[in-house]
């Protein structure tokens, strides 16, 4: 068939003296008749203000598309000659309906391609003056009101010409709603709840803005926000030399959910840091290296961050290899000292 193809047409022309031939150039490529077109405002809306008008065609390749004519009440306002096609030229065209009588009126647009088929969408819209933002419903919180959870805002409802726009801001209030504060970055739609949260309650407050003006509505505060079983953010450490005698403690790390107390196990491993076990009676934040068992191994600290709601556990990195202290200067300083002390002299060989 012709679809999708082009066309020519060859006139001969002939006389007594004879016949002559000439081939036109082709034709557009030969489209289905159901190509059709597409506008951004919909038949039955409500519009006022600056509102997007844009075309976008279908069943056809945009380069065989020759002009597209918008109009407004049957007379034509723009005409677009390529893609994209948007009212007034380039990408994201506006209409600007302030323009036009309060009432409704027919926005159509006509597409035509190159073999001469065209098509075309038709809508009527009913053009309002411009009116501002009034909440209808007020905002809502959804989600858990609990510390490392997540929270969703929903603007709520609201009326106003041209549809308004929507900022949020989270704000921190004291456990009976009331003294709220604005949270510092948190202005966006969704809001992760912090450590600093624990025992407040949280609201939103929206504030939606169209060309009319601007207006702000707030949610019911949440629930007290509650703490959730502490999670480990920077690992325990255990801190101090690795030599035989000295003394490690126990950093406990940082933790989410503000625990209340910590408990602490000492863990003897090999010197890979691995095949680790529990040292009995270890339980405390520090540790004194006094056990043979501990020259040439490494050691672990265990960390178990308790709050209300929970527990959690996080080890530590192995401490370095234990190394044995060395006898004989600390043996030589003691005597030195209670040689001092008695009065004598310290022993030297004599000269030869």
């Amino acid at each position: 068939g012709d679809v999708g193809a082009t066309l020519r047409v060859a006139v001969t022309a002939a006389n007594a003296a004879g016949s002559a031939t000439a081939t036109s150039p082709p034709s557009g490529v030969i489209h289905e008749a159901g190509w059709t077109v597409a506008q951004t405002i919909a038949d039955g809306a409500t519009i006022a203000g600056p509102v997007p008008w844009g075309a976008t065609a279908g069943g056809i390749d945009p380069s065989d598309i020759t002009d597209v004519v918008f109009a407004i009440d049957g007379a034509p306002r723009w005409t677009e000659h390529q893609a994209p096609y948007d009212y007034g030229g380039g990408a994201g065209g506006t209409l600007d309906t302030t323009g036009l009588a309060p009432g409704t009126h027919t926005f159509d647009v006509t597409a035509t391609a190159v073999d001469g088929t065209s098509a075309s969408v038709s809508a009527a819209a009913t053009v309002v003056p411009p009116a501002p933002p009034v909440s209808t419903a007020p905002p809502t919180i959804d989600g858990p009101a609990q510390q490392g959870r997540t929270l969703t805002a929903s603007p709520g409802s609201w009326s106003g010409q041209p549809a308004p726009v929507f900022t949020y801001d989270w704000q921190r209030c004291d456990d009976a709603g009331a003294s709220c504060q604005d949270i510092d970055s948190a202005d966006v739609q969704a809001y992760l709840v912090l450590d600093a949260d624990i025992g407040a309650r949280l609201r939103v407050v929206v504030t939606a803005t169209n060309m009319a003006g601007a207006a702000t509505a707030a949610s019911a505060p949440t629930a007290m926000v509650a703490a959730s079983p502490p999670t480990s953010v920077r690992s325990p450490e255990a801190i101090g030399l690795a030599v035989q005698d000295r003394t490690l403690g126990a950093d406990p790390g940082t933790w989410t959910g503000r625990p209340s107390e910590y408990a602490y196990q000492w863990q003897r491993c090999d010197a890979t840091g691995a095949a680790c076990a529990p040292i009995p009676g270890a339980t405390g934040a520090k540790y004194g290296l006094f056990a043979a068992a501990d020259i040439g191994a490494t050691l672990r600290v265990s960390v178990t961050a308790r709050n209300g709601a929970g527990s959690g556990t996080a080890i530590s990195p192995p401490s370095a290899v234990v190394q044995r202290a060395s006898s004989a200067p600390w043996v030589t300083s003691r005597l030195e000292a209670l040689g001092r002390l008695l009065g004598l002299q310290p022993w030297r060989r004599p000269p030869p």
